[in-house]
C-alpha cells in the first residue's frame, strides 16, 4: 500500500467483480471508481476563452481534448495533428485555466513530442485573425 503525492493510478488485469463481496480490495475499487465517475460527470469547464478557441478548432476540422492532462502535466488544449501531438496553453484570461505552463513544463512536454503554442487572451482578442493565422502556422510546422 502506498499514499500518491500527486495522483494514484490502479493498474488491474482483472475484473474486480469477479472477487467476492466480502474482500476489501473489491470494495476498495469499486468505491474509487464510483468517486471518479462522480467527478469526471461533475466537472464543467467554465472558461469562454476555452470554449471560444475549442469551438473554432471544430469549425476547422481539428481533434481536440479540452483540459487534459499528458505526463502528468495538465495542458489546457490538446491537438491530434498528422499523429503529432501539439498543446495550446491559454493564458491570461481570469478562470480556471488562468496559469501558464512553466518553462520546466513546457522541456518536459517538448520531450514527450508535445509543441506548445502559448495563447495570450489579449492577442486573441484583440487579434484573433492574426493569432488563427500564426496558430495555423503552427499547426502545419512538422516540428
Amino acid at each position: 500500500i502506498t499514499r500518491a503525492k500527486r495522483k494514484m493510478v490502479n493498474l488491474i488485469s482483472f475484473n474486480p467483480k469477479l472477487l467476492p463481496s466480502n474482500i476489501m480490495l473489491r470494495a476498495y475499487l469499486s468505491s474509487s471508481s464510483k468517486e471518479i465517475a462522480r467527478k469526471v460527470t461533475s466537472k464543467e469547464i467554465h472558461d469562454t476563452f476555452m470554449q471560444e478557441v475549442s469551438e473554432w478548432l471544430g469549425e476547422i476540422g481539428c481533434s481536440h481534448e479540452c483540459d487534459y492532462e499528458v505526463a502528468s502535466i495538465p495542458v489546457d488544449i490538446l491537438i491530434t495533428s498528422n499523429e503529432k501531438y501539439k498543446a495550446i496553453d491559454l493564458v491570461g484570461f481570469p478562470g480556471e485555466f488562468f496559469d501558464t505552463i512553466d518553462l520546466t513544463q513546457y522541456m518536459l512536454l517538448q520531450r514527450a513530442g508535445v509543441s506548445v503554442f502559448p495563447l495570450p487572451y489579449t492577442y486573441w482578442f484583440f487579434q484573433k485573425e492574426y493569432a488563427k493565422k500564426e496558430f495555423m502556422d503552427f499547426l502545419l510546422n512538422d516540428n
